[in-house]
């Protein structure tokens, strides 16, 4: 998934949103990453341009399988 979040003045929490396909089937916990990368900050009136840096601009995402056999 690829997309693009913009920050109002005085937000500071955006949520991104990752479908998910269920099925049926025990399978492996399955992982991957968020990364969030080409950090721009702009001025209000758009004159100037900084670079961002983030402390952590990546985390890991767990989606635990549900379907496990014997459990109801």
């Amino acid at each position: 998934v690829e997309g693009v979040l913009n920050f109002d003045v005085n937000v500071e929490k955006l949520g991104i949103k990752i479908p998910i396909i269920d099925n049926d089937e025990p399978e492996p916990d399955r992982h991957f990453k968020v990364v969030l990368k080409g950090l721009k900050m702009e001025n209000e009136d758009a004159r100037e341009v900084y670079n961002v840096i983030l402390a952590l601009p990546t985390t890991e995402i767990t989606i635990v399988d549900d379907d496990c056999p014997g459990m109801f």
